[in-house]
């Protein structure tokens, strides 16, 4: 269903006339997202929406829900079998790996001499492998698609013939022929064996399978309602007649994967259940992942009608921050990238994410949410060409090295060595500005012989001859290194955005007030 029975989210309202532009708190001037006015960022963090073009997804768009991680290692989900002659399997994946000659499991049956539909890399291209016994199967070729992204795959029977539609259109490879009469599922993420090179690793969404051959325009209706093209709440447009059973992967806890036909439920078997319920296909928009401290809990968190991040955020039920976290403490596992790049900053390892919520308040610098690093935190990115950079960010004490964003031996880092702001490069030892706790490192460009920084849009610059590699992490370099402050922002271009820099500056200003 859509949030709160589809009366959206908090925020919902917040744009104005569909322009992205929208009141921050405080009486600031209206906010216009950067990645608008100043597009081709390599990779875009904040603590605030960005674009209007990082929506939040709609109430039809939310009626897509959550979605079922899977590891790739031995994560399973098994059901009481389903036989059939004449039949339909439909379902979405979002897969992370397909590499080698490795199969990997969408759904089938466990044991094996049975039906199993596999993705497969068939020499160096991705195909769909559907088996039916131990002789019969067949590779259909797909369109390519990139990793990371979702697809909706339908096999369907009819009579002796199997036919496979990608993104609700038909494969161009031909059907398999099929002698035996009976075929039964019982199983999502694998099929006979449980080892590495059969399990899926992924996200799968929205799985149906129907008694029937449906009709070619049947699913492409289907991938059109899903795919934001249709009308209305797909749950309800997803149910022709003879649905035998529908697994939605919105249950978001527990052990048990719930069977909207009531028939089916799926008993989740060596999934981490803290970290495999996700966001669904619509999760786009989310400014942030965060860990609940009580119980390891995860959730993302959407801008609220302020454009950022605050205890009014929701997730894609619709619950607030403020009623999931109570008095916890609250982590980042994910730092989600606004530039429509994916390259997310992430960390899985609980005692190395930074702190975001403490004890059910928001860490804040200057009435705005903050990321708190605390000398040993960092976010894992990966490589991204940063050659022109712009962050909001700042010292809680000083001492040692304080690394924001390390790349190869020359780091953003706002220095504690010797009292003071600056940059660290191994051929001039480092670039000190002042004292000042409140600095903040606010622009660095780099030219390919020479680099320039500007500290709170002062215009202070210094130069030096680097070479540059991608960016690798946030909070830590690979000395660890890490920063002992908060962070709001961070924005990597791959470009010379000297140009541009004025006008950067200013907006971010206008919204943090850092100036």
């Amino acid at each position: 269903m859509g949030i709160n029975g589809g009366t959206g989210i908090v925020g919902s309202g917040s744009v104005l006339g569909g322009s992205g532009i929208s009141v921050p708190k405080g009486g600031v001037a209206p906010f216009v997202g950067l990645l608008d006015e100043y597009s081709n960022a390599a990779a875009a963090y904040s603590v605030r929406k960005l674009s209007s073009d990082y929506a939040t997804p709609t109430d039809s768009e939310f009626s897509f829900g959550g979605a079922l991680q899977f590891d790739g290692v031995n994560d399973f989900v098994e059901f009481a079998p389903i036989s059939l002659n004449d039949f339909t399997v439909n379902l979405w994946f979002n897969a992370n790996l397909i590499a080698g000659a490795s199969f990997r499991g969408l759904i089938g049956n466990s044991a094996d001499g049975n039906i199993y539909i596999l993705l497969y890399n068939n020499n160096g291209t991705n195909s769909i492998r559907v088996s039916c016994g131990t002789i019969d199967y067949f590779y259909y070729n797909v369109p390519a698609f990139s990793l990371s992204t979702w697809n909706m795959l339908t096999v369907k029977r009819s009579g002796s013939n199997v036919q496979v539609f990608f993104n609700g259109n038909e494969s161009s490879t031909g059907a398999l022929v099929i002698n035996s009469n009976s075929i039964s599922f019982n199983r999502l993420g694998s099929y006979s064996s449980i080892t590495n090179n059969y399990m899926f690793n992924g996200k799968q969404d929205e799985i149906a399978i129907w008694n029937t051959a449906l009709s070619a325009t049947d699913i492409a209706n289907l991938y059109n309602e899903i795919d934001g093209v249709g009308q209305g709440d797909f749950a309800t447009n997803y149910s022709p007649a003879n649905l035998q059973a529908y697994w939605r992967a919105n249950d978001g806890s527990g052990t048990t994967l719930t069977d909207e036909q009531g028939t089916y439920n799926g008993t989740l078997t060596n999934f981490d259940t803290n970290v495999c319920w996700v966001d669904g296909k619509a999760n786009k928009g989310a400014l942030v992942e965060i860990r609940r401290s009580s119980d390891d809990l995860v959730k993302n968190f959407y801008y609220d009608s302020n454009n950022e991040l605050s205890l009014d955020s929701t997730d894609w039920n619709g619950t607030t921050l403020s009623s999931w976290i109570g008095s916890d403490d609250g982590f980042v596992r994910t730092w989600y990238d606004q530039s429509g790049n994916a390259n997310n900053a992430q960390q899985t390892n609980t005692s190395l994410q930074p702190q975001i919520v403490s004890s059910g308040s928001l860490i804040q610098s200057n009435s705005k949410p903050s990321i708190a690093f605390d000398l040993r935190d960092n976010l894992n990115l990966s490589s991204i060409n940063g050659y022109t950079v712009f962050n909001v960010s700042k010292l809680d004490a000083f001492g040692v090295r304080n690394y924001l964003s390390w790349n190869g031996s020359l780091g953003f880092q706002l220095r504690g060595l010797g009292g003071g702001i600056g940059v660290w490069n191994s051929s001039d030892g480092g670039y000190t500005v002042d004292q000042d706790l409140n600095q903040h490192l606010s622009y660095f460009r780099y030219t390919g012989t020479a680099y320039d920084m500007d500290f709170d849009n002062n215009g202070i610059e210094t130069t030096g001859a680097q070479a540059l590699v991608p960016v690798i992490n946030i909070g830590r370099n690979d000395n660890n290194f890490s920063i002992n402050g908060k962070t709001q922002e961070l924005i990597y271009y791959a470009t010379d955005q000297a140009s541009n820099k004025a006008g950067i500056s200013s907006n971010i200003n206008s919204y943090f007030s850092i100036y």
